[in-house]
């Protein structure tokens, strides 16, 4: 089992963290798998700042596997209409809490898996979490 952190507290919600298609400018949003990995799946955790958020508001956490070797920045006009699925995250109503939503088992399909985010503009920043983990 290998566990990769796509992206580890990143804000999200204010300034230029909001929008479709962000890759956040981290290489990590495309991940290399082990040659030994058949299977995988992709965790993601929201937490809330101080500020009490609408449950209508949901940052979405897209991802792809691939056997195509692309640039991170790419992967969402490549992937967005052709099989990438997604994490819909349902944010707390209470300032300070987070959610977490973990994807179905998904089969790999190629070298490699490409992650990235649908944010919409929230009063107080979020933090965003996510990771993939790598199964035999």
């Amino acid at each position: 089992m290998t566990t990769t952190a796509v992206l580890s507290g990143q804000s999200i919600g204010t300034s230029t963290n909001v929008g479709n298609d962000l890759t956040f400018a981290a290489s990590t949003m495309k991940v290399t798998i082990q040659t030994t990995t058949t299977t995988f799946v992709v965790s993601a955790k929201l937490t809330n700042g101080a500020g009490s958020y609408n449950l209508g508001s949901r940052p979405v956490v897209w991802y792809a596997s691939s056997p195509f070797s692309v640039v991170y920045t790419a992967a969402p006009a490549l992937f967005r209409n052709g099989g990438a699925r997604y994490l819909e995250m349902v944010p707390s109503t209470q300032s300070g809490l987070a959610v977490a939503k973990t994807s179905s088992l998904e089969t790999v399909n190629g070298s490699y898996i490409y992650v990235w985010c649908d944010v919409p503009t929230v009063s107080v920043a979020q933090t965003l979490d996510i990771s993939v983990v790598e199964l035999p």
